[in-house]
């Protein structure tokens, strides 16, 4: 007498079964699909760790700028911005009437310099030296950055123009990052 012993299971479907641990049978495709995955990812990670990075030449110059250079550049962008406020840049530039009075009540250069003004902050110079001194571009641009970067408050002698253009907060930064740099 012949017992079977695969629950009336064909020889066929034994070859594609096996027994677990428990004596249970169970499907070997699970298996063998876990293992292919396996195997997979495996080559997959063989095959990615051969592959060299591509290396891309670019044209393009990245300029990076010192600190000293940011400070000098921002200061030339005011008082360039604030020499166009004044007069326009016209360095040969006379307000006669600009709220002063006696030898104060004109402006003169490009960056409309009173004459009491310059020789506060020139000492020893006569008026028309003074006078001078404000319309000569070169010269009044100097006195402009000693009064606004090295005088506290210097900036509000052009108060106008500082509203208008935002100069103070620019003025600021500059001043805070030239403190850093020292």
């Amino acid at each position: 007498m012949r017992i079977n012993c695969y629950n009336k299971a064909t020889e066929k479907m034994v070859k594609k079964q096996y027994r677990n641990s428990k004596g249970r049978f169970s499907s070997r495709v699970l298996h063998i699909i876990v293992y292919l995955i396996a195997i997979v990812g495996i080559l997959a990670i063989a095959y990615l760790s051969q592959q060299k990075p591509q290396i891309e030449y670019v044209d393009k110059v990245v300029v990076i700028d010192t600190t000293k250079e940011i400070i000098q550049k921002e200061k030339v962008a005011i008082l360039d911005l604030l020499e166009k406020c004044e007069s326009g840049g016209n360095e040969n530039s006379i307000n006669w009437n600009d709220g002063g009075t006696g030898k104060n009540k004109a402006s003169f250069g490009a960056y409309m310099f009173k004459v009491g003004t310059v020789q506060n902050f020139v000492k020893g110079l006569t008026d028309f030296q003074a006078i001078a001194l404000a319309s000569n571009r070169i010269e009044s641009r100097k006195l402009a950055e000693t009064i606004i970067f090295e005088t506290e408050g210097g900036i509000y002698n052009w108060y106008n123009c500082m509203v208008s253009n935002n100069l103070l907060s620019r003025v600021n930064f500059v001043k805070q990052l030239s403190s850093k740099t020292k």
